[in-house]
């Protein structure tokens, strides 16, 4: 988790740092931060202010499809490469499918717990419920997610099935960027000016996107006891044969 950790920052500071480049080359931009900065350094600046600086300039369409390529793109391949690579220790004891999925599962359930404490920790006020609850649902897509890689990287191992094990990575991925897609695009249509008639569809994300995400939980759960039922009736078969 750590060296998932560590890399996401890597790519994020990386973006904030071309972002930056971007904002430094818009007209006024500089010089409106140089003086806000100023104000901030003597105490006579509200916060706000800086937000009504920004976000102008976050709800432009490179900004905002920039940010749900690196979000709902670049993290989720990221995450689900490098999440189940303790399964790799287990490559010359060549475990069943059954086992791979389990296995995976417990990477995935470590990495969540990390990552939510580590948000839980930083985070107090009102809407803590309502983050909680959103950690439920992404404890149980980082634990599917692994769980898919790791039954499919068995399958791979075992049978040299490497279909199958491209297809539990793309389902994988597929399920990340669609679940940090709805996060993303219910907080930039908080940021959108209530006022901006072309702005109309965004502004209703913030109450779509719970809804999406409800109905993304759903299927996650039921993919998960799912492929639990179908790998125990695998096993069963087995034995019994």
């Amino acid at each position: 988790p750590w060296l998932v950790i560590l890399l996401e920052m890597a790519v994020v500071l990386a973006a904030s740092l071309i972002l930056l480049l971007w904002l430094s080359a818009q007209p006024g931009f500089a010089e409106e931060l140089t003086r806000l900065s100023q104000q901030l350094m003597e105490g006579q600046v509200d916060p706000n202010q800086l937000l009504d600086l920004f976000s102008p300039y976050l709800q432009h369409p490179v900004i905002l499809a920039g940010t749900l390529v690196l979000m709902a793109g670049v993290i989720p391949v990221l995450e689900e490469v490098l999440k189940p690579l303790g399964l790799w220790a287990l490559f010359k004891a060549k475990p069943s499918p059954q086992e791979g999925f389990t296995a995976g599962l417990i990477c995935g359930g470590t990495f969540a717990l990390l990552e939510s404490l580590g948000t839980m920790a930083s985070f107090s006020g009102e809407g803590w419920a309502l983050l909680a609850a959103g950690r439920m649902g992404t404890a149980f897509l980082h634990s599917l997610s692994s769980a898919l890689a790791g039954w499919g990287l068995a399958v791979a191992w075992g049978k040299r099935d490497y279909p199958r094990l491209a297809l539990s990575y793309l389902v994988a991925i597929l399920l990340h960027s669609l679940w940090n897609a709805s996060s993303l695009l219910m907080a930039a249509g908080t940021l959108m000016e209530t006022d901006s008639g072309q702005n109309k569809i965004l502004q209703a994300l913030p109450a779509v996107s719970p809804l999406i995400m409800g109905v993304l939980m759903i299927l996650l759960l039921a993919l998960l006891f799912g492929s639990n039922r179908i790998l125990r009736r695998q096993e069963e078969g087995f034995r019994s044969g």
